[in-house]
């Protein structure tokens, strides 16, 4: 179970409807990754020299206003991108950071993925380190984006994980390496001088900050308790199996969602919105995909269900009909 002790509730509004009203893509990913809900609120676990806390920006109209300016000449930000390393989401959703972070009237960005080491190897890597002006202190913070799939891991007791799509994430693990590695990194005496060479002179004033965004995604057929600190109206989907997938077309069917559209990794943070050269599916066309796709991978992928005007109504990962068989005991990677 995903610690309880340090995690509390806060309703938030959906980050799914409604949809960001931005033409452009990035932007709309932008928006999601800083201001949507985090995929878990912290309540302020307490270590040596102060407490961990949401970065969890307020969408304010000034917000707004900036963002529907860039939507109208997003050349900027596309620049910006482009000189990222956007080969994996988590890489793609620390840029969209960086962007705000530099461009924020309220935020200074001073480094980002910055290596401790000592004369071996590396302690870690601070995300990112910016300047606060509204509260006059260096934050340190930490991203993270993920996806989970919840199971019931032991059926006598109900307990419930929650996994990610590639079996190597557990929530918990993310969470207690985040927490109790990540965000002590500015304890280390290897820390002083590397904040030093930053311009940050005392450590101890430090602020830490966690920028967790995602999704957890319900089996189909049933409703598992989620983690404490995710909000009922949070980021959230649905996972099913080959075997199950009918099941959940029909039901799609009978609201009137009829058109689909396999996302690409790189399209998984904002709720998706059709664009004209998307290749869209419908029922049987996805059926026969997904028949194909798992005779040579195991590998699920995540399926939008848009409406008749192309925006995303429900998000839903497709697993092999064995998915859950080996996942007792899941580790979750470092990253």
């Amino acid at each position: 179970m995903v610690l309880a002790a340090i995690i509390t509730l806060k309703p938030q509004c959906s980050a799914v409807n409604p949809i960001y009203p931005y033409r452009t893509q990035a932007v709309r990913d932008l928006a999601w990754a800083c201001f949507s809900n985090p995929l878990l609120l912290l309540a302020g676990g307490t270590w040596q020299r102060g407490a961990a806390i949401d970065c969890h920006p307020a969408f304010t109209e000034v917000e707004q206003r900036w963002l529907q300016t860039l939507d109208a000449a997003p050349a900027p930000l596309h620049a910006h991108l482009e000189t990222s390393s956007n080969s994996r989401v988590g890489l793609y959703f620390e840029a969209l950071w960086h962007f705000y972070l530099q461009h924020s009237a309220t935020t200074e960005l001073v480094a980002h993925n910055l290596p401790v080491r000592n004369a071996t190897h590396t302690l870690g890597e601070f995300d990112c380190l910016y300047f606060c002006h509204r509260r006059q202190r260096p934050v340190h913070l930490e991203l993270a984006v993920k996806y989970f799939l919840g199971f019931c891991a032991d059926s006598s007791t109900g307990a419930t994980d929650w996994i990610g799509p590639n079996k190597r994430d557990r929530l918990d693990i993310k969470l207690q390496h985040m927490l109790n590695k990540q965000m002590q990194l500015a304890d280390l005496s290897e820390s002083t001088a590397v904040l030093q060479d930053a311009g940050i002179d005392d450590p101890a004033a430090v602020l830490r900050e966690i920028g967790i965004r995602g999704y957890l995604f319900q089996p189909f057929g049933h409703t598992l308790t989620t983690p404490n600190g995710h909000q009922p109206d949070s980021n959230g989907g649905l996972w099913a199996s080959l075997q199950q997938l009918p099941a959940l077309l029909n039901e799609h069917q009978q609201q009137g969602w009829t058109r689909y559209l396999v996302l690409p990794r790189i399209r998984w943070l904002s709720p998706a919105v059709l664009q004209p050269a998307d290749a869209d599916m419908n029922d049987q066309t996805l059926l026969k995909h997904f028949s194909t796709w798992f005779r040579s991978s195991t590998r699920p992928l995540l399926v939008a269900a848009v409406d008749e005007h192309g925006f995303e109504k429900q998000r839903f990962f497709v697993t092999p009909n064995d998915w859950t068989d080996d996942l007792n005991g899941t580790q979750s990677q470092a990253d």
